[in-house]
């Protein structure tokens, strides 16, 4: 059996597609495929894919349906015993797989990296020894650093098959969606410091027009829901996690209403206040219950003096 499965998904990333794909066979660890997923491109991406007659490297062509179709697609295909995701326009240390391999145990189901962001700025998540799902989902939560994002995990492929976790297809912030509870339903997770994924931000990605952004919060707020829903439910989950997971979620969503303006916040501050999103925040020191005490007030005076944005 393979031990690691590395997918990645692919639209349109001709420019940046080669230098992915090297950083990925430069690996000084042999155990491990490559799954490579075009999701429709209509550049040249199929034809850089093609030009790689490499063993490791599996290839698989469909129509587009957006990354998280990709993502899915590409965790049914793994063969890995672990499968970790690369973004076709970033590219990961030539250690990734040594070094992880060099902490990842037997029984793990999910085993955290940093990433580094346009080689000049890192997201630092807290390292930590084995631990369970919801202590380390506290110690994410409480570092306030950036958790959220897939390419910073690897993870045990049957304990996501098992528990059926999936992309949503079709929504934005896809990866606030689902990562926290592939965290928190986990038994066994491992935060290491080392920094073994360099980030690339470019132009060519999901736009910050008027529509995207409008997009992006509703859909924060539909994932939301699923995520207060099913964490919630979950009677395995103590009650103490589900507070601090639910304060997280609430931060999350009320922040974004700091991206819209005009009708479309009022529109969104609504939603907010008939689920009561505020309610849901910590008030254990006194800033905190300032804070709450001023977003049950006067939520869209809040966004606009605290989170920056407000009608214009």
């Amino acid at each position: 059996m393979i031990k690691y499965s590395i997918i990645i998904p692919v639209y349109n990333k001709e420019k940046y597609l080669k230098r992915c794909i090297d950083s990925v066979l430069n690996q000084d660890y042999k155990d491990y495929e490559i799954i490579i997923i075009d999701d429709g491109s209509t550049d040249k991406s199929e034809d850089i894919i093609k030009c790689y007659c490499d063993e490791k490297i599996r290839f698989f062509s469909k129509t587009n349906g957006g990354v998280s179709d990709a993502r899915n697609y590409g965790i049914t295909k793994a063969c890995g015993k672990y499968f970790t995701f690369v973004d076709a326009d970033d590219y990961v240390s030539d250690k990734l797989l040594s070094t992880i391999d060099s902490y990842i145990e037997e029984d793990i189901d999910v085993l955290s990296f940093n990433i580094v962001i346009d080689n000049d700025y890192s997201e630092e998540k807290p390292a930590f020894d084995t631990t369970s799902g919801e202590q380390a989902l506290t110690n994410l939560i409480i570092s306030t650093k950036m958790f959220d994002t897939p390419v910073s995990y690897i993870y045990n492929v049957k304990y996501f098959l098992d528990n059926d976790f999936k992309y949503v297809e079709g929504k934005l912030h896809e990866d606030f969606g689902l990562t926290p509870l592939t965290i928190i339903k986990a038994n066994k997770v491992k935060s290491i410091h080392e920094f073994l994924y360099y980030y690339v931000r470019n132009c060519e990605g999901i736009t910050g027009d008027k529509l995207t952004l409008k997009k992006k919060a509703w859909d924060v707020l539909y994932h939301f829901d699923f995520l207060y829903s099913d964490v919630n439910k979950n009677k395995n989950i103590s009650k103490e996690t589900k507070r601090i997971f639910n304060s997280y979620i609430a931060n999350a969503t009320i922040r974004k209403a700091a991206d819209l303006i005009n009708k479309e916040q009022d529109e969104y501050i609504l939603e907010l206040k008939k689920r009561k999103v505020y309610s849901l925040l910590l008030a254990d020191n006194i800033f905190r219950i300032i804070k709450k005490m001023l977003i049950k007030l006067n939520l869209k005076m809040y966004v606009k003096v605290f989170l920056g944005r407000g009608n214009r």
